[in-house]
Parts: C-alpha cells; sequence; structure tokens
C-alpha cells in the first residue's frame, strides 16, 4: 500500500474519478504492471520487459505517439517514395510504416524529464543518459537477442535493481493520472520504507 486513506480523504473524489475515467485508456499499462507485481515466478527478463512496454505504451497513449507533426511526415515519406525506384517502393513503405513514432529512447527521456521535478525520481535515477542507454541496449537484447549487445544488456543483480527503478517510474506515471501532485508523490515515496531502502540501495551499487 503506497498511501493510506486519510493521505487522500480530501480529495478521494477527484482520484477515484479519474481512475474510473481513464480506466480503458490505462488499461494495458494496469495489466503490464499488475502481471509482474502478481507473477512472482516470472523471470526478470520477462518482468523488465513488461515494465518497459508499460512505460512504452503511457508514453504513446499520455504523452505524444508522433517524431513530427503528422502533415510533415507524410512530405517525407511521399519525397522518400517519388525518388525510390519501383521496385523497392512497396518494402519500403511498409518498412516505414512506424517509423513517424519515437524511439523508445525518447521515450523514456521524456518520461524522465516529466518526473524530473519530483526529487526522488532523481535521487532514484540521478544519470538519466546512462539510465535510459541501459533500458534500451538491454530491451533490444531480449527481444531479438543481438550478439552485439550482449555485452551491453543488463543481467543478474543488476537487472534486479532497474526491474525496481521501472517499476517505481510506472506507479509515479498512474499516481501523476489519477490526481496526486508531485509534491504528493514525493512525500509517499520519501517516507515509504521500501521505496527509501531502494534509495540507499542505489547509492551503494554507484
Amino acid at each position: 500500500m503506497l498511501y493510506p486513506y486519510t493521505f487522500i480523504k480530501n480529495k478521494a473524489e477527484i482520484i477515484f474519478n479519474n481512475w474510473l475515467e481513464k480506466a480503458e485508456i490505462l488499461r494495458p499499462i494496469y495489466d503490464l504492471y499488475f502481471g509482474t507485481i502478481y507473477s512472482g515466478d516470472m523471470y526478470l527478463e520477462f518482468q523488465f520487459l513488461s515494465l518497459v512496454m508499460a512505460l512504452e505504451v503511457y508514453h504513446r497513449r499520455m504523452i505524444r505517439n508522433e517524431d513530427i507533426p503528422s502533415k510533415e511526415h507524410e512530405e517525407r515519406i511521399k519525397q522518400i517514395l517519388t525518388n525510390t525506384p519501383d521496385k523497392y517502393r512497396n518494402w519500403l513503405e511498409e518498412k516505414l510504416t512506424y517509423s513517424n513514432e519515437p524511439s523508445l529512447g525518447k521515450r523514456i527521456k521524456e518520461i524522465y524529464g516529466m518526473l524530473k521535478n519530483i526529487g526522488y525520481v532523481t535521487d532514484l535515477i540521478p544519470k538519466k543518459k546512462d539510465f535510459v542507454y541501459k533500458v534500451v541496449n538491454t530491451r533490444h537484447y531480449f527481444v531479438h537477442y543481438d550478439q552485439s549487445l550482449e555485452d551491453k544488456a543488463l543481467k543478474g543483480t543488476d537487472l534486479y535493481w532497474f526491474i525496481q527503478k521501472l517499476k517505481v517510474l510506472v506507479e509515479i506515471c498512474l499516481l501523476k493520472e489519477i490526481g496526486f501532485l508531485d509534491t504528493e508523490i514525493d512525500n509517499i515515496f520519501q517516507q515509504t520504507r521500501k521505496y527509501k531502502w531502494l534509495i540507499e540501495r542505489t547509492k551503494e551499487l554507484k
């Protein structure tokens, strides 16, 4: 339990209404997150992938899913295909289907940027660039098992601790969506024993 009812009693109606109103759009994030919480025997690799996917879906549905404005992208695609030989055009058009979606790295950076005013987040993830680099390479390795990424992917204890950090990011995103302020979220995480312990472990592992 992140917080007792007494903590939200003055805004309980807002929080419950937000939870219900956003239930459908947030459902995939709930499912991916709670799947890792209630499946204690899930391999670490699958926990990691589920949480990364939850953040990716959150960014897609709640922040943005276009790298550049759609009209600008359509014009770019049109120019590219116009200058492509006929025999390659269908193949290239298929490859470019999702080419206007932000990369995973951009999505994680933007989520971090949205949460950077929460002191607990910057304490937990003091080096954004390093965090994003490791998350992206590990995700790509577990999806494709590309041997060139094997040495860059998180494993063992390092993977476990990154999973805990990803859980925190998903939890904070959901708390923001149901109406918690940054200061309230920071207070919850700074005062909760298991999250205080996670910060202590982060400092020890530097």
